[in-house]
């Protein structure tokens, strides 16, 4: 194993994840896709900077908390069509357990590596938090440091609505559409459902 905080290090560590990702997804052709990639789109300095937001944001809560809490959940979406079921499911990156000593509930933390938020990642935030049943999720940026604390309206209600009109999106587009175009979309809706503190 190379050292760390050099770019072999680094390197080194985003291929291991890579292959973790495939492995716990399940999606193999991701290693295929990866094979000649040189893995350097983390620098070292960027990489212990956001460990360092990182540790800034959860150092304390550190004995309550969960890495990679799964959920899933058969959701059914009336169309005019048709109703269409699916499995919503996913992974969150960090679930904070709320302790006696501390004024937190549970909490879902979405943690991105990436130049912007976006409204893909809050929709993503809120479907863990939905799937978790917990109040509300937090989307962190390590990169940039930007956190947004997103607290449905209307409770799990607005959750459930939220994913309900997101995958009514997605099933009932007359035409296929981009992801680019269905996250707009999602977007509009996300702001009639969500209240972003």
């Amino acid at each position: 194993m190379p050292v760390m905080y050099s770019q072999q290090g680094v390197s080194w560590l985003c291929l291991q994840a890579c292959k973790y990702e495939a492995k716990v997804s399940g999606y193999d052709p991701r290693k295929i896709q990866m094979k000649y990639y040189d893995f350097d789109w983390i620098k070292p300095d960027d990489l212990a900077l956001a460990r360092g937001r990182l540790w800034e944001q959860l150092g304390g809560s550190i004995g309550n908390l969960r890495f990679e809490a799964e959920a899933h959940e058969q959701f059914r979406v009336d169309t005019e069509e048709d109703t269409e079921e699916c499995c919503l499911l996913g992974r969150a990156d960090i679930v904070a357990v709320s302790s006696p000593d501390r004024k937190m509930g549970d909490v879902v933390w979405e943690i991105k590596f990436v130049s912007q938020l976006s409204s893909q990642h809050v929709i993503q935030a809120c479907a863990y938090a939905y799937l978790l049943r917990l109040p509300c999720a937090i989307l962190y940026n390590v990169r940039t440091g930007e956190k947004w604390e997103i607290t449905p309206r209307d409770g799990p209600e607005g959750l459930h609505r939220l994913i309900e009109d997101v995958l009514r999106l997605k099933y009932t587009t007359e035409r296929k559409m981009s992801d680019e175009e269905f996250t707009e979309k999602c977007a509009k809706q996300r702001q009639e459902v969500m209240k972003l503190k």
